[in-house]
């Protein structure tokens, strides 16, 4: 059973637009058995990307909607899952795992997990990067994309955080 939940999670992870290739040496499912416990895999192999309920994420597991709900939330304090607010409650959704996963583990990222990592990125993630078109490229089909952005000076971005009662700081992998 655990191989086949982690199995299931890595090819939901590689439908995502950002991939998650599979190793021959099958490097991506000890990644995944790392970061991941076997529920969590199970339940984030349910997952889409897109936002949804813990009532709609369990009836689709069929589990308690309770019980799935508390692991959801556990699974997004680790940053394995996204979560946010949706009209008329709270949602959870599946991340990619880069950029995602990969990034919200710095506070857990230790040598077991950087070897993992590093043994999955020679083995198949490196070479997904080498794909075309780029990820994260805006390609516009059949229209132009709008550049309205504007370069702050320091004044003026200090006067931003100054005058905003709360913002927050990432450390970024």
């Amino acid at each position: 059973m655990t191989e086949s939940v982690y199995k299931k999670l890595a090819m939901k992870l590689d439908s995502l637009p950002n991939g998650f290739p599979p190793a021959e040496d099958e490097s991506e499912l000890r990644l995944l058995e790392y970061l991941f416990e076997d529920e969590e895999a199970g339940l984030g192999a349910q997952l889409t990307k897109d936002l949804e309920d813990a009532g709609t994420i369990a009836e689709r597991a069929g589990r308690d909607k309770h019980e799935v709900r508390d692991i959801l939330k556990g699974m997004a304090k680790k940053g394995l899952i996204k979560a946010g607010k949706l009209e008329g409650g709270f949602g959870f959704g599946l991340l990619p795992f880069v950029v995602g996963i990969y990034e919200y583990q710095a506070p857990r990222f230790d040598k077991k997990m950087a070897e993992l990592f590093e043994t999955y990125y020679q083995n198949a993630f490196g070479s997904s990067l080498k794909t075309q078109p780029q990820v994260h490229r805006v390609i516009p089909v059949n229209q132009t994309v709008k550049n309205d952005m504007e370069v702050h000076p320091y004044e003026s971005a200090l006067g931003i955080i100054e005058d905003n009662n709360s913002w927050a700081v990432f450390d970024c992998i």
